[in-house]
């Protein structure tokens, strides 16, 4: 059902996970392929990883740097044939670096 948290062991080091099932059913009903989802609350990068799995370019922002890093560490576990494609339309420079994962540190936002 939709109540069910993430299935990756990783996210669980998150004392809030969110569901999958509800990340990804608002991230296809409410975008098209290639769209840009923002996640302002990162934490564990649900949003994210489903964003990527539905062919969607991704930012979050996190508060806390070690939420970051799990988050990174779980889209860096998406196998090569699971990533979505690229979108048709090629991003410029700027669009890129604005997509470029980013973590601070101390009482600095963190972004992915």
């Amino acid at each position: 059902g939709i109540g069910h948290s993430a299935s990756d062991v990783i996210a669980h080091k998150h004392p809030a996970i969110f569901p999958e099932k509800l990340a990804q059913d608002h991230i296809i009903s409410w975008s098209n392929g290639g769209d840009l989802v923002y996640d302002p609350f990162l934490g564990s990068g649900t949003v994210a990883l489903m964003a990527e799995l539905n062919g969607r370019n991704y930012l979050g922002s996190e508060i806390n740097e070690n939420y970051c890093e799990i988050a990174r560490e779980r889209l860096q576990r998406i196998p090569p044939s699971q990533e979505s494609q690229p979108p048709e339309k090629s991003k410029t420079p700027e669009q890129l670096k604005l997509l470029e994962a980013k973590c601070g540190s101390g009482s600095e936002t963190s972004y992915l």
